[in-house]
This record gives structure tokens, sequence and C-alpha cells, in this order.
């Protein structure tokens, strides 16, 4: 599961974050809503693993923005949050930006490593939109690779259009890390990119954003899981 935030306004119904965000970072608002969105997202996830199982392969992944990775006290956020939550560290995938990868490279490979030594894992969400070199990438501490929905539109429309994606796969391939396409919106496209070797994917496709409720409504639905016998 992927985080997504949405702002409930009480005329305009739910706002998409490309309205709001802009506005929530000229009055600072930013950071602390994405501290809720962390720990609202650790407590559902960690809810869900206690009413289905550890065994259950479950993750859930949230954003990062420019603002919150340059906290001083970051480090110290996502630490008490799993604390807190009681969410397994390798059950948060925290997604950065491409463009980050080229600002103070070194304080970031720093600081990226200080989280991944907290046992969660790493992405670059809308890979190969930046501006990042693969000198840069296999030195920094990700586990997974983000393909922009842009890319994926172009996978049906001839080799052109193939080409990024197919060189971000291969780009993953090589430096072991796992490669997920976003903004899958048809079986078309998920044909394509098991073509190229792509395994995994996210988009409209499989599921529209859903509330917590639905969420679990469609875990149930698709994958046959059953809550996990309680105790005592």
């Amino acid at each position: 599961m992927e985080a997504l935030v949405r702002w409930n306004h009480p005329k305009h119904g739910l706002i998409a974050p490309d309205k709001f965000i802009p506005i929530a970072e000229d009055a600072n608002l930013i950071v602390p809503i994405g501290v809720w969105v962390l720990e609202e997202a650790c407590q559902q996830a960690s809810r869900w693993i206690n009413q289905y199982g550890a065994g259950w392969n479950f993750s859930v992944t949230v954003n990062l923005s420019i603002r919150q990775f340059q906290q001083s006290n970051l480090f110290k956020l996502v630490a008490e949050t799993l604390e807190k939550t009681q969410l397994p560290p390798e059950c948060l995938i925290l997604e950065i930006t491409e463009t980050l990868m080229i600002q103070n490279t070194e304080a970031m490979i720093e600081k990226l490593q200080q989280l991944k030594d907290l046992g969660i894992r790493l992405a670059i969400d809308d890979f190969g939109t930046g501006y990042s070199s693969l000198s840069y990438l296999h030195r920094f501490p990700v586990d997974i690779l983000k393909i922009d929905k842009s890319f994926i539109e172009k996978v049906c429309q001839g080799k052109e259009g193939t080409a990024v994606a197919r060189a971000i796969i291969m780009m993953g391939e090589s430096l072991n890390l796992r490669v997920i396409a976003e903004g899958i919106e048809n079986a078309e496209q998920v044909l394509a990119l098991k073509h190229l070797g792509c395994e995994s994917g996210q988009g409209y496709h499989f599921s529209p954003p859903l509330d917590g409720a639905a969420a679990l409504e469609y875990i149930a639905r698709h994958y046959n899981i059953a809550p996990a016998p309680q105790r005592g």
C-alpha cells in the first residue's frame, strides 16, 4: 500500500495534493502534515498486521517531501514513530524524489544510511524525470526505483516509447533494485511491462485510491486473507 493524502474540504470535497501541497508549503504546514501522514500510515499498517498476522507480506509506502528530509530530527521522528506504532521497520518504505539525489550528495547518503540502519526500505519516486546519473545512483542506499507514470503511458507506443522504461528496468536489475511501474491504467501496459521484465506495478488498473475500510475490503476480496486468531 502507498499512503495518499487528500484534503477533505467542507465545501469542495476531496482535493488532490497537487492543489493543496503548494499552499501547505507556502504556509509552512508541509512538515507537520508529513509528520501526521507518517504516523497515521504506520498506525494503520500496524493494525492490519496485528489483525492478519505477522507472516502476512505487507508494507506501506510514505512519501517524504524535500522539506521533511531537510529536517535535522528526521531520523528521530521515524524511529519514534516506528516504536510508537509498533510497526516492524521492514514494513515501512520511505519514498524520496530523484531531485534530492543532486543536493549535497555526501550528507544525503549519510542521512539515507541512518534511515536504512533502522531496518526500513527506501524508494526513489518518479525515477527518470530528474537529473541523477548512474554514478550517483549506485552510491545511494536505496532498494526500489519507481518508474514515472509519463514513461508507463508510452510502453505500448512502439520501440521509442518503451526505451526509457526498458533502460530503467535494466538499470534496476544491474544494481539489484526492485523496479515498480507507476500509473498503470490498463492490461495492455501490464503485459508490455511484464515483457520488459518489470514484475511490480501500481495504478488505477488495479484500484483507485481507497480509504482504510475500502482498502481492507479490497485486501480481503483479492487475497482471501482471514484475520489471525486472537490470543487469550
